[in-house]
């Protein structure tokens, strides 16, 4: 069931997306090889609609669904805030159906935050690449932020959320009350914190894509070079540092390990800082 929550996310994002078209300006080649070539035209705001009324027709059905067989199952879905598991039971029709809601919104949050990690990466990047318009189209005014402003800015949303819905978690069980407003403070500010562990996907992924396209060639794809230029950003850090050897490049390596013990270090003692916050 996770894995078709997982699957039904991605079509409500791309759905979000649709209703939200890009359109590339006229003098951008729409033939070319790219991500914006992939994109369609924007659709008249009439038909566009019909794909937000899809989404809300989605996100009911789907937790419809979940409320019927997911007590038949055992399935009691979760969302997995690292530092707490929020945990739906499936006998409890509203708590299924917000689940269904909160779990697009995650993800939907997890599309703009991976776009801001490229927004951040690549800022000086110039207007005409179109894959970096195609990015700071879609964050908006977020995108023209300085990049230290928007570094901050996810961890400071997501401890906001947190003390906002916070009385609404505990009201449904989701989450233990917190003895003070103290601790409740230190829970939003280390739910924040955690939210920068989710870039570990997208960092190691990139990075081992840059190394297989240096290996293996995939034409002239104006998405792999935006992915070899964003990789030899991350890389930069590294760059006076004895890592080759012959043709080999060990800084992607390098970078890959110290993010896998890092979110691992992190991932493994946040429950335990929480805990303490109670």
């Amino acid at each position: 069931m996770s894995i078709i929550d997982l699957i039904l996310n991605i079509a409500a994002v791309l759905l979000w997306i649709h209703w939200i078209p890009y359109t590339p300006p006229q003098t951008i080649s729409l033939s070319s090889v790219s991500i914006i070539s992939t994109l369609k035209r924007a659709e008249p705001a009439h038909t566009r609609w019909y794909y937000l009324g899809s989404l809300v027709v989605l996100l009911i059905f789907r937790g419809f669904i979940y409320w019927q067989v997911g007590e038949k199952w055992n399935w009691n879905p979760s969302i997995d805030l690292t530092a707490i598991q929020l945990i739906f039971r499936s006998d409890r029709a509203v708590a299924i159906f917000v689940f269904s809601v909160i779990s697009f919104l995650g993800s939907l949050g997890i599309f703009y935050f991976y776009l801001l990690f490229f927004s951040i990466v690549n800022q000086s990047l110039p207007e005409n690449d179109p894959q970096q318009r195609w990015i700071r189209f879609y964050l908006g005014w977020v995108a023209r932020l300085p990049a230290v402003l928007k570094l901050i800015l996810p961890g400071f949303l997501i401890a906001i959320i947190w003390l906002v819905v916070h009385p609404i978690l505990v009201r449904g069980d989701w989450v233990p009350h917190s003895k003070s407003t103290g601790e409740l403070l230190e829970q939003s500010l280390l739910i924040g914190a955690t939210v920068y562990l989710l870039w570990k996907y997208l960092i190691v992924g990139l990075l081992l894509l840059h190394v297989v396209n240096s290996y293996v060639y995939f034409g002239n794809l104006p998405v792999m070079h935006y992915v070899k230029v964003t990789a030899q950003r991350l890389l930069w850090p590294l760059d006076k540092l004895p890592l080759k050897l012959g043709r080999i490049d060990l800084g992607p390596f390098v970078w890959i390990a110290l993010i896998v013990l890092l979110t691992m270090y992190a991932s493994k003692h946040a429950p335990g800082l929480f805990q303490k916050f109670q």
